[in-house]
Order: C-alpha cells, then sequence, then structure tokens
C-alpha cells in the first residue's frame, strides 16, 4: 500500500488537468519517497522551463550578436596574416626581422601577434573562409555575452544596452586579432568584478595574461583595467563609499596579481622588448596619420551614432538616475570614454566598459519610476 500522502494515478485529471490523456505506462510512482512522476509531465515541464520568455530572450540576443559579427572577411592585414600563420607553421619559428618588405627587408620585426596567426591559419587550413567567419563570429558574441552577464537587469533593459553597445562597437569587428583582446578583456573585466566576492578569481589574471601577451600586444590593456580598478578601490573607500570586502586585503591581492602579470610579459618570442611595444605603437605619429582606425570618430557618420547615443545616455542617466556612479566606475569611463573619443580603435573597449554602467542606471531610474512593475503587471495580465 502506498502512503496516504500519495494520491493515485486516477487522480491526477483532478489536480493536473493537462494530463488526463496520460496512459498507466506513462506514470511511475516510488514507494520510497511517496513522490508521482510523469514522463510526459517532466518532458513538458523541461520544455516549458526551457521556452520561458526570459530564456528565449536570451537566446535571441545571443543569437543576433552572432548574426552581426559573422560577416565577410574584409580586414586588408588577414592576407599577411594568413602568410605568417603559415610561415610560422612550416618553418618552426617565428619571425624577428621583416620579410617582406622592399625597403625595410631584414629590419627588426616584433610580430606580436604571431600566436593568433598561427590559429588563424590554422582555421583557414581546416575550414577555410567559412571557418574564420564563423570562429571569429563567435568569439565577437562571446565577448558581448560575458558583458551581458555582468550587467543589472537581466534579461531585457541589460540585453537593450548590450545591442546597442555592439552596434556602436561593430565598425571594429571583423577577422583580426584585435578580437581575441576584446574577448580576453571581456573576460577580465569579469574576473574583476566577480573577485569582489571571490577574491581567488584574481589569481587566475596571471594565466590570462601570459596567453594573451603570445596573441596580441593588447595585453597592455589588462593590466591598465587592473591598474585602473586598484586605483577606482582605493578611491572608494577614500571617498567614504560602502564596500563589501576588507580594502587591505584586497588592495594586497589586486597588487599582487598585476605584479605577477607584469612579471610574465617577457614569456613571449621577443622578451623585454614587449614591454616597450605597446607604448610605441600607441603613440606612434604614423599610425595616428595614415590609418583610418586610429583616427578620432566622425560622428557625421551614422556608424557612429550608437557610439553618441550611448556617450549621452550614460550622461544623462548618471545626472537622473538614483543609482549613483561610484568614484571607481567613473574612472574606468572617463578613462575609456577618452580612449574612444581619441581613436575609433579604443570604440569596442569603451564599450565594455559603458554597457553594465548604463544598464545599471538605467534599470534604477525606470524602478524609480514604477516603470518595471508596469510592464510586468501587463505581462501577467
Amino acid at each position: 500500500m502506498l502512503p496516504s500522502s500519495v494520491f493515485s494515478p486516477s487522480d491526477m485529471p483532478k489536480c493536473f488537468p493537462g494530463l488526463a490523456s496520460l496512459t498507466s505506462s506513462d506514470v511511475t510512482l516510488s514507494r520510497d519517497s511517496g513522490t508521482l512522476y510523469s514522463k510526459t509531465a517532466v518532458y513538458s515541464y523541461g520544455v516549458n522551463q526551457l521556452l520561458q520568455t526570459r530564456r528565449v530572450f536570451v537566446a535571441i540576443l545571443a543569437l543576433g550578436l552572432f548574426t552581426m559579427a559573422a560577416r565577410n572577411v574584409t580586414d586588408p592585414d588577414v592576407w599577411w596574416h594568413l602568410r605568417t600563420g603559415q610561415l610560422i607553421v612550416q618553418t618552426r619559428a617565428v619571425f624577428h626581422t621583416d620579410p617582406y618588405s622592399f625597403t625595410r627587408f631584414g629590419q627588426p620585426w616584433i610580430d606580436h601577434e604571431w600566436l593568433s596567426q598561427i590559429l588563424i591559419f590554422g582555421v583557414y587550413r581546416l575550414a577555410g573562409w567559412g571557418g574564420l567567419i564563423v570562429g571569429f563570429g563567435a568569439v565577437i558574441a562571446a565577448t558581448f555575452l560575458f558583458v551581458f552577464s555582468r550587467c543589472a537587469g537581466r534579461p531585457y533593459v541589460a540585453g537593450v544596452i548590450t545591442l546597442l553597445g555592439a552596434f556602436a562597437a561593430a565598425p571594429s569587428w571583423g577577422v583580426r586579432p584585435q578580437m581575441l583582446t576584446l574577448l580576453l578583456a571581456s573576460v577580465l573585466l569579469l574576473i574583476l568584478e566577480r573577485s569582489y566576492e571571490h577574491p581567488k578569481l584574481l589569481w587566475w589574471t596571471p594565466a590570462l595574461m601570459l596567453l594573451w601577451v603570445n596573441l596580441h600586444a593588447g595585453y597592455a590593456l589588462g593590466i591598465a583595467l587592473m591598474a585602473l580598478f586598484l586605483v577606482g578601490d582605493a578611491l572608494d573607500v577614500a571617498f567614504g563609499f560602502e564596500v563589501e570586502y576588507e580594502p587591505a586585503a584586497r588592495f594586497r591581492v589586486l597588487t599582487l596579481a598585476i605584479v605577477a602579470c607584469i612579471t610574465l610579459v617577457p614569456l613571449n618570442p621577443y622578451g623585454v622588448a614587449m614591454y616597450a611595444y605597446p607604448l610605441e605603437t600607441l603613440w606612434s605619429p604614423a599610425m595616428q596619420s595614415y590609418i583610418g582606425e586610429w583616427h578620432s570618430p566622425d560622428f557625421h557618420q551614422l556608424r557612429y551614432l550608437p557610439m553618441l547615443v550611448m556617450i549621452v545616455a550614460t550622461v544623462a542617466l548618471a545626472a537622473i538616475s538614483p543609482r549613483r556612479l561610484r568614484p571607481r566606475e567613473i574612472v574606468l569611463l572617463s578613462v575609456t570614454t577618452y580612449a574612444a573619443l581619441r581613436s575609433v580603435r579604443h570604440i569596442p573597449i569603451y564599450a565594455l566598459i559603458a554597457i553594465p554602467l548604463l544598464s545599471a542606471t538605467l534599470l534604477a531610474w525606470l524602478q524609480e519610476r514604477r516603470i518595471t512593475e508596469r510592464l510586468k503587471s501587463r505581462q501577467v495580465s
């Protein structure tokens, strides 16, 4: 006999009208736990959970980001990335001198993207142009999904702002090593923010930096972001903002992580020369004068309007939203906004920082005006 607390299969239609058509073979009773299971009910429950509006929205967001990012290969640098990757694989050695130029043949060359070029050539050899398009589309989509995971107001408010940031960053997208820097920067920002609750996450940053310094000279961005977090955290404490961590321990661990990351930079084929290379590139007059993506964005062009909207919205919401920006957030936002206004190349970096802050301030403003409650009540009705 089953315990009295367990009803029989004949009682199921009374309690679960949707299961009235079940046969006896669809139902399993557990005598040990007194729990009734239905194969059909479990399957239906799983499908319903999977098809919840929130989850469908996130799936559509991910698909939309991938669709935006999977674009034709138009970057002119892809040809020498492919050729250099091919030569490195064939010779099993990285280049230290220029093998291509007529006027500067044999001159010293730091190929800071050597590992990225091997990956690009490897993907091309295995899957052709389609493989590169899909692969880098996935890298870019993952980058912005990590940003989405850092946002308040998931999924709807965060999703809309993430898409706005994606449109702002899109002019710089493509099959290019820089996309790997964006992905690693997005992962690093996730680690830095999660480390307030889980400080041990910071010890993953040296491994991340070791990979980064061999993929792209954008590793310097990672060290700069860590330093800005350290400065920002100190300002949070100095200005009396409430913190949920022990400041001394936080500063000690983050400082040690930064030192470890800086120490690992020479572990690449070019050694200590990689310390100066990012700065030489950043301050190069030739780069600033002759390469379009190093120029300031021209807001007369439609493709840069999403960035302008983000900047205006961020400033406006910072003024009217009840959610005030912390000193750390102001430092990060100010530095990346300046960088984006100075060079188109840095707009995606600005987006990585601005999206979560814009989402948080917008959500707080909507909640203050009870707009989110009205939307939820309409969904229920």
